[in-house]
């Protein structure tokens, strides 16, 4: 029974990443440049008046505000929304529950150099993004996350009860009726981004 969910899960992100991978819009969205930040920062000096110059040249400098935009932008890979639409609910299940498994259990210690990895290929691509191309890039982004989440999957599936089966069974329905039947939810997300 554990094959066919874990199958079936696999099915749910590979298709949501197929009508993620269609949507042109998101190009922009997840990289960060030198640029950027010398326009944020310059739009956030503007902004402050009746505001002693010195606590403004603390607060708005572009080591700062260039940390704070790529942390964003890091962040912005591990979001719930990104996520489902991504590798489907079902995989942002599995990848939440992989991170959490990893870094509680001590057996588990030896993926930790993949989710560095993962994070070292987040920030890779949040730097490098116009080098090259969108689609290769988040292939290999997708594979990983696939791999975490399927061990997620796994993991949580192995450990649940009879309840936990269920619930699992459930978020994995919704996960397949919104990739392979109502694919129009990723055309409107992709206009909306």
């Amino acid at each position: 029974m554990i094959v066919i969910f874990l199958l079936l899960a696999w099915v749910s992100e590979i298709g949501a990443y197929a009508w993620w991978n269609s949507c042109w819009l998101f190009k922009g969205n997840f990289y960060y440049s030198l640029y950027q930040n010398s326009l944020e920062v310059e739009a956030s000096i503007h902004d402050e008046h009746n505001i002693p110059f010195g606590i403004i040249r603390v607060f708005n400098n572009k080591p700062a505000s260039l940390f704070h935009g790529i942390l964003q932008a890091l962040l912005q890979y591990f979001d719930i929304r990104f996520l489902i639409t991504f590798i489907s609910l079902i995989g942002g299940i599995g990848l939440y529950y992989a991170l959490w498994h990893i870094f509680t259990h001590k057996k588990t210690l030896w993926f930790i150099p993949f989710v560095g990895g993962v994070i070292f290929l987040c920030i890779s691509q949040i730097v490098f993004a116009p080098s090259y191309p969108l689609v290769g890039r988040f292939s290999v982004f997708a594979i990983c996350f696939e791999i975490l989440s399927i061990f997620g999957l796994y993991t949580a599936y192995k450990k649940a009860g009879k309840k936990g089966h269920v619930l699992l069974w459930v978020f994995l329905l919704i996960s397949l009726l919104f990739t392979l039947v109502f694919p129009m939810a990723y055309q409107e997300y992709c206009l909306l981004k």
